[in-house]
Formats: C-alpha cells, structure tokens, sequence
C-alpha cells in the first residue's frame, strides 16, 4: 500500500482532527504567546530559515573555458577521404576482433560527424555499465570499522527528529552523505559506484532493522498502557525514547521526545495499519506539511501531539532527561541537518 493511499482524507480521520484543534490552537492568543519548544525538521531552523542547506546536495557550476582563460579550439575539420585514410592507417597499428573491426569500419565510413559524436558517447556510457558490473562483482567486503559507523549513523538517522520520511528513497543515499560529510574513514568516494552500492545496501537494511526496533518498543508501551492504564511502567515518554535509542549513539533531546510521541501517535490512532505503519507515518507527516505552511503551525501540531501524550502516559521519568540540541555532538548535528534538508530527492 502506498503512502499516499494511507493519507489521511476523511473529516473523521484523526490527523484531519488533530490538525483542526492544532489550527484552533495556532489561532489562540494565549498559546502563541506561549515559549515554543523545538520539536522536528521545522523548529528553529526548520526549512524557512535553513536557506543554504540544500546545496550541500549540489555540484557546483562545471567550467566551460580552460584554466588559462584562452578560448576553445579544434583542429580545422577532414574531408571525407582524409578521414577514411586516417582510419584505416590507425587500424593497421592495431589488432581487432572481427567485430570490432567491422564497427571501426562503419564508424569511418559515415561521412555524420553527429554520428560518429554518438557513437563515441553510446561506448563511453556501454564501457562506465560494464565498469560497475565489473566492480561491484568483485568480492568487496565492508570493513569491520565501516560496518560499525553505518550502524551508528543508520540509527542515528532513524532516530532523528528532523528526518522528513522513514521510507524516503532518498534515505540511504542520504546517510552515506553524511558519512562523507564527516570524513569517515574507508567510506567509498563518489566515482566508486560499485563499493557505494554495497554500503548502500547495508545502510539500508540497518535503517530497516532501526525502524523495526522503533516499531517494537512503541508497541510494547501500547501493550503496558493497555494492561495497566496512565502510570504503565515505562510508557512514559522519556522512558519510551530511552527504549528506542537502545544502543544507539544519539542522545535524546525534547525534539526526540516529540517525534516518538508522534510515532506513537500514528500507531493509536491507526491501529488497522499496522502492515503498514511507516507509510502511514510518512504520509501523517507530509499531510502536516502540506497542511501547515509554516513552521510555527507545524510546531503547534507537533506541540499538541506531545502534551496529549504526557497528559494520557504520564509524566516523564527524571531518570531520562532531555539533552540539550547545543550540547549534541557535531556528528549528530549534521545529520539531523542532512536528514531535515528539502530537496526534491528527500521527499520522494
């Protein structure tokens, strides 16, 4: 099932509710007037102050003119007959397959020279597909040291408050990003296409075994509440954001504590989804967007999600006390920064 198809639509639908109440809310003096906390992506520094940040998704403008700033040039072009000569004179300092040979022999005697310019470019891109086949044959094995910071970052992306989508096409790639970003060592570089797809992969399957370790700790809270109601062990949701950092290197934050509540959120109010909860959960958080244009009006929502959940979970355990966003190491900075930048490729 599609995220779409999971989307919100109906008047009776709880996001639709919910973000009726949190319009009503936005609309209130009182509440506007009110400190807001930070909560995701759209907080202080969210997209409408974030500016620049997209370019780091962006390859600078390529030069058209030599370095000395002297023009382009060609040699003056050959005739037809100089060019056939030419050829054939090439072909005898080298030696052939009989295939080769009779594509050498067509590419001399086509008097287009748009032709022969296609031509030349259809091999360079046949000879970069057989490249990364042959790369990516190859027995590459992840370092053991890079095996570890995937897993850190994976999870540390999972698990951030700025992340647009926990489905995103875009995920992956977007995590390796960082990983280069911050100069990790052994990670392969852009022009290695065949060892990046195999750390694509492992990104991947570590970004999915976050998700269902996330999945797992909001349902056994669910399962507490239910069980033994408002004060359940552990269903807090400091306690809840504790569980679902696990092992995980990250640090909780009040924005964290929010995005859980909002998972566990989309989890209640869903409960015939669970097949397909994270879709359902990426399209609860662009309806937000879609729906709320500005940061202050997503921030409300986010804000009311959470005071409805310490209001219904109880209060938060003291044991596990958010961190502040600027005492956050530099590595967690930049990838909350990488995981709530908006391009086109980080929302599809």
């Amino acid at each position: 099932m599609s995220s779409r198809a999971a989307s919100p639509s109906s008047a009776a639908d709880p996001m639709t509710a919910m973000l009726q109440r949190a319009s009503a809310l936005t609309a209130s003096s009182t509440f506007s007037s009110q400190r807001r906390a930070y909560s995701d992506a759209d907080g202080p520094g969210g997209d409408e102050e974030r500016g620049s940040d997209d370019s780091l998704f962006l390859t600078g403008p390529v030069g058209t003119a030599p370095l000395d700033g002297s023009p382009l040039s060609f040699p003056p072009p050959l005739s037809q007959l100089e060019f056939r000569t030419r050829a054939q004179a090439l072909k005898k300092q080298h030696t052939l397959t009989p295939r080769s040979e009779e594509d050498f022999d067509a590419y001399a005697n086509n008097p287009c020279s748009a032709e022969h310019l296609l031509r030349i470019y259809h091999a360079t891109l046949e000879n970069r597909d057989l490249l990364t086949v042959l790369s990516t044959g190859k027995a590459y094995s992840i370092p053991e040291d890079v095996k570890d910071s995937i897993t850190i970052y994976s999870q540390a992306y999972a698990l951030s408050p700025s992340i647009l989508g926990y489905k995103k096409k875009a995920n992956p790639a977007t995590v390796l990003a960082t990983l280069r970003a911050q100069g990790v060592s052994s990670i392969p570089g852009e022009h290695d296409q065949g060892r990046a797809q195999v750390v694509l992969k492992a990104i991947t399957k570590a970004l999915t075994d976050m998700r269902h370790h996330i999945n797992k700790e909001i349902q056994k809270s669910l399962k507490a509440f239910k069980e033994y109601g408002k004060g359940a062990p552990d269903a807090d949701i400091a306690s809840l954001t504790n569980a679902c950092i696990g092992s995980a290197k990250t640090k909780p934050t009040l924005g964290l504590f929010m995005r859980i509540a909002f998972l566990r959120w989309v989890m209640a109010e869903y409960p015939e989804k669970a097949t397909t909860y994270w879709d359902v959960v990426d399209s609860s958080l662009d309806e937000v967007r879609k729906t709320k244009r500005t940061a202050a009006e997503r921030e409300t929502a986010v804000q009311l999600i959470y005071d409805e959940d310490v209001e219904k979970y109880g209060p938060l355990n003291p044991e596990h006390t958010p961190t502040s966003p600027e005492r956050l190491e530099d590595w967690i900075k930049t990838i909350n920064r990488y995981a709530g930048a908006l391009t086109s490729a980080s929302l599809s």
